[in-house]
């Protein structure tokens, strides 16, 4: 029987105003001030999904849901980002082989790495790495797969690079450094 109105709705910015939040961005104001004032004014435009697909800026927003749609509107994909990744992991190398590593790389690690430091939670099966994980030390290029409910919205493949360095040439790199430092110091 009774209807509530929200007393706040969502405009986008379409000029910079001050005390409210700069061009693009999506505000919540009082619903009197967005329609007698910012929207009549050219100022704003209603928070409608249009009106965010054709004004927001994707940098702007703070929403995950708005944001992902935006930047599918513009041609970006919500996981793009994905190939930007880079791991980074230091192993202990053999002593006999100094190209192989003591303890392999494993996809557990991979994932711990991608959930802790890139807030990228995966599966085992996302990730295409043998099942002895990665053995040598080097720059390795690992595709993932992500299933999306939805495959026009995106790609779903992206590469993930991991560089393996060896306990005993991060070592090496120190003490070299360490000494550059102390000759730097001794003149």
């Amino acid at each position: 029987k009774y209807q509530f109105v929200k007393s706040h709705i969502p405009v986008v910015l379409l000029e910079t105003i001050k005390g409210v939040g700069v061009k693009g961005q999506i505000v919540h104001v009082r619903r009197g001030y967005a329609r007698h004032r910012l929207v009549p004014k050219g100022l704003a435009a209603f928070g409608t999904w249009e009106n965010i697909d054709a004004y927001a800026d994707p940098q702007l927003i703070e929403d995950p849901t708005l944001k992902a749609r935006v930047a599918t509107e513009q041609g970006l994909l919500p996981f793009d980002w994905v190939d930007d990744v880079r791991l980074r992991f230091v192993r202990p190398a053999r002593e006999d082989h100094s190209s192989l590593l003591v303890e392999p790389v494993s996809v557990w690690d991979i994932l711990e790495d991608l959930s802790t430091n890139h807030e990228l939670d995966l599966l085992p099966g996302n990730l295409d790495l043998p099942d002895d994980g990665i053995t040598e030390v080097g720059v390795h290029e690992v595709p993932v797969r992500i299933a999306f409910r939805n495959p026009e919205s995106a790609a779903g493949r992206y590469n993930i690079v991991v560089n393996v360095l060896s306990k005993q040439s991060q070592d090496a790199e120190q003490q070299r450094e360490e000494m550059k430092k102390a000759m730097e110091q001794g003149k």
